[in-house]
């Protein structure tokens, strides 16, 4: 009866871990860079999670803010977006807005984990 090679026994784990890590490695590598979904925002007017969630219009002109016809202040905006559902999709229209009201509106959007969509006059044009 022939004996086992203890060589080659640890030849084949070693070539079975070095295969089992590559494998491994691989998976991370391509779960890593798979685009996904944001949780926070949505940035366009064709976003596919902006088309399908229920959403509300507000204007963002110079620096007032627009909201069911009305003008209002960025923090009575924030209190009467708290009163709708989470998974509402604010969608923003940027009508020559000041970058400092867009931005503000932006911060307290991502702030209170609000998902938005920005229709801006370049995003009109194409």
């Amino acid at each position: 009866m022939k004996e086992k090679d203890p060589h080659r026994s640890i030849l084949l784990k070693s070539i079975l871990l070095i295969a089992v890590l590559t494998a491994g490695i691989v998976l991370l590598y391509v779960h890593s860079f798979t685009p996904q979904p944001s949780q926070n925002h949505t940035i366009g007017a064709a976003s596919s999670r902006a088309e399908t969630a229920p959403s509300v219009e507000v204007t963002v002109s110079g620096n007032a803010y627009q909201y069911e016809g009305s003008e209002v202040s960025l923090e009575a905006l924030r209190e009467q977006l708290k009163a709708l559902d989470t998974q509402t999709v604010v969608h923003i229209t940027d009508e020559t807005a000041a970058e400092e009201a867009l931005q503000a509106l932006k911060t307290a959007l991502r702030e209170d984990e609000r998902n938005y969509a920005i229709d801006t006059a370049v995003d009109r044009i194409s």
